[in-house]
This record gives C-alpha cells, structure tokens and sequence, in this order.
C-alpha cells in the first residue's frame, strides 16, 4: 500500500507533491498525470492553522507550480480520531492530515501507514528549516528516532484574562500561585462575574485544563509517564486533578451549559466581558489582533502562566507582557 503522509504544514504538502505525485521539471509533459492532494483539517481554510496552510499552498502554486491541485476537507477535533480509524478502515487515508501526537500517531507507525517525513525532507534539502526542539518533542511523542510529522508552530499555553473583569473584582495582580488563582476565582464569582470559560463542546480544551493542573500538582513528567505506562490515569494524583476541575464546574466557575460551548463562543466570551478566564494557547492571539471580534480593546486582555503550587516554584513568564 502507498504509505501516506501526516503533517500539517506546507513542508509536508510540497513533499507529498514530490512523493506522491511526481516531481518532473518537465511542466508541459503530456505524460504527467497529476491527481489532487487531499489535505483533512480541524481548521477552515479561513481560519487559524486553515488559514496559514491554505496561504502557504496557494503561494507554492503561484511560485512554483501552477498544475498543483488540492482537495480540502474539514472535520471537527472531536470527531477526528474516528474520521481516520474509517479513512484506514477503507485504504482511503489523505495524502496529508492533521492527527494527535503520541499513542494515536504510534499507531499509525506501527501499522506502516505513515511516510518518513524527516528522510523526505533530507531528499528534498530542506531538512535543516525544521526547529530541532520541535523535532525532539515530536520524536520523542511517536517514541521513534524518525520524524513523521511536522509542526505548525511551537506554542504556548496559559490563562487569558479580561482586565477590567479582574477590576471589577477588585483583583489587582495576575495570580502567581494556585491559590491565589483559586482565591481569584472566588472574587469573580462574589462579584457577579462567571470566573472561568471553556469549549466543553470541543472536549480537548477542558481536558487541557486538567492537564494544567497535573502538571503542576505532580510534575512535568507526570504526562509523560501516564502515556508510557509508568503511571496510571487512575492513580490518585491523575484523580485529584481532574476532581480539582469538577469542583470549580460544580462551584458554578463555568456558567450554564458548559459542554454545550465552543471554542469559538468561549473565546467571544472573554472578549465580550462574560467570562473572565480562558485557558488557550498562544494561537488565541489571531483573535485579539481582529478589533472586531476583540471588544475588550487592544490592551483589554491580559495573560498569565498556569500558576505554581507555591511561590517558591513559581516562574511567571511575561512573554506575551513583552511582545503584545
């Protein structure tokens, strides 16, 4: 079977245009039979990663090859992982496809259904442009030492806050500890203010929370030896995390109808004044810079890291303080 590629930047396009479809400099050969690249995505073509993909392609096919053509299919995060399980059900899987790193993926490998990335990129000569930390975490993920997907983007992840909500509250600083953060929270509520908001709907961004809260509960390897067995969901710590979060859903910190919100209206939310906190990624700021959709203001949202147990190993990055 012809091995696919998974990948979500254009890198991965242009070798699944080399690799798949051949690569003659010979443009007007009547012999050349090209099919369209299929390409699956969580994003909209006009939106987020969509976005940035769709631009990349159309600027390779402006620059370097007109007759390139492209199928692009949208999908829901949640409904992903069964989108493929089908697709390679029926021998029918993309030429590139947006998939989850770790066990998922190493299923993929395991099952020979995927291309070795970093060996096309050393054919094509580009194998250099890719950030080796990106390189080491997703190695590392697929337990392999060869590559076979490719990043968008190194992010980062945090809480994004509605400054004049915090006013409101009476909150005057960013929380560097989890319990000021929990004594936030309290404020926000007292004051009338719906503390937290999450895209239930979308189901990763609340696990994220969870995660968020493991990794500075148990550590920054606690993820990691869940994924290789070393530990289980089950144990207590992994438990304790995910009741930390349940507390504040049952607290009310969420509002009504908490896995009925996508990421989409949570995001529109914090910005039009009606949840105070949304846990998000770097990625979240392609929102910020749109003045219409941000009616907090240019400065009307505010960023800080999920907060330590303590202040003693507390490290506040002000990242987003320095470049917004």
């Amino acid at each position: 079977m012809k091995k696919k590629i998974i990948a979500v930047v254009m890198a991965a396009i242009m070798v699944a245009a080399t690799m798949l479809v051949g690569c003659s400099n010979d443009k007007n050969s009547s012999t050349k039979e090209k099919k369209p690249i299929k390409i699956l995505s969580i994003w909209a073509e006009d939106k987020d990663n969509g976005k940035l993909i769709m631009d990349i392609t159309e600027r390779y096919i402006a620059e370097q090859d007109p007759d390139f053509t492209y199928e692009f299919e949208l999908v829901s995060a949640q409904d992903l992982r069964q989108k493929i399980a089908t697709l390679l059900a029926s021998n029918d899987l993309p030429d590139v496809f947006v998939y989850e790193s770790g066990a998922p993926i190493k299923e993929l490998i395991a099952a020979d259904k995927l291309l070795d990335v970093g060996a096309a990129l050393e054919d094509l000569g580009v194998r250099d442009l890719v950030d080796e930390g990106a390189v080491s975490l997703l190695t590392t993920l697929s337990g392999t030492e060869k590559l076979y997907d490719l990043p968008l983007g190194l992010n980062v992840e945090g809480f994004w806050y509605n400054k004049a909500l915090f006013e409101q509250a009476g909150i005057k600083e960013a929380p560097e500890t989890w319990a000021d953060f929990e004594k936030a929270l309290e404020a926000l509520d007292a004051a009338g203010i719906q503390p937290l908001v999450t895209a239930g709907a979308d189901s990763w961004p609340a696990t994220r929370l969870v995660n968020a809260y493991t990794f500075r509960s148990l550590g920054a390897e606690a993820m990691k030896k869940a994924s290789l067995d070393e530990a289980k969901y089950t144990d207590a710590g992994y438990v304790a995390a995910a009741a930390k979060i349940q507390e504040f859903a049952n607290k009310g910190y969420f509002g009504e109808g908490v896995t009925t919100v996508d990421s989409t209206t949570a995001g529109q939310m914090l910005m039009n004044g009606q949840a105070a906190i949304y846990y998000n990624g770097s990625w979240f700021t392609e929102n910020l810079t749109n003045p219409e959709a941000n009616k907090a203001g240019e400065d009307g949202i505010g960023f800080f890291n999920v907060p330590g147990s303590g202040s003693s190993d507390f490290i506040y990055y002000r990242i987003f303080d320095e470049l917004w």
